[in-house]
């Protein structure tokens, strides 16, 4: 599938990478071989890392059919997490403790943040913890998969 890219230069235009000849060339609107070898890794993250993301945290915070929104904006995940956290809390404390022990968070960082003076701030950091730890299993998974533990 060939990927879009958008050019500072020509606002509105989106170079197509992945086929041998642009509308615009690519060195036109200031994208080198190592950005677009940066943008290549960061689309393989997603892939990898994001999609997978999405489905552990719709299978442990969404389990009647709501899901998180396809995205793979790392922001805008944790921004509708918190949303989760914070509606667990306040009806549900003990599940979302239940899913955070099932998910195998570090505990001392959890007891930290759970005790912090800034109560606001508590289902931001909880999905921080959250995405830090399921990004740990994603990884190891890979890593399994690769032949590399």
């Amino acid at each position: 599938m060939p990927e879009y890219h958008t050019c500072s230069k020509y606002p509105g235009i989106a170079l197509q990478t992945g086929i041998s000849n642009f509308v615009i060339p690519i060195s036109a609107c200031g994208i080198t071989e190592s950005k677009l070898l940066i943008i290549k890794v960061k689309k393989m993250i997603e892939d990898k890392i994001i999609q997978p993301l999405l489905e552990k945290i719709n299978k442990d915070y969404y389990p009647q059919g709501n899901t998180l929104p396809v995205t793979t904006d790392i922001n805008e995940i944790k921004k509708i997490l918190t949303e989760r956290i914070l509606e667990l809390a306040e009806k549900n404390f003990d599940k979302l403790i239940n899913s955070l022990y099932r998910m195998d968070v570090n505990e001392i960082k959890l007891h930290e943040i759970l005790y912090k003076k800034e109560k606001e701030q508590i289902p931001s950091l909880i999905a921080d913890l959250i995405i830090e730890r399921q990004v740990q299993k994603i990884r190891t998974q890979l890593l399994y998969k690769e032949g590399k533990l």
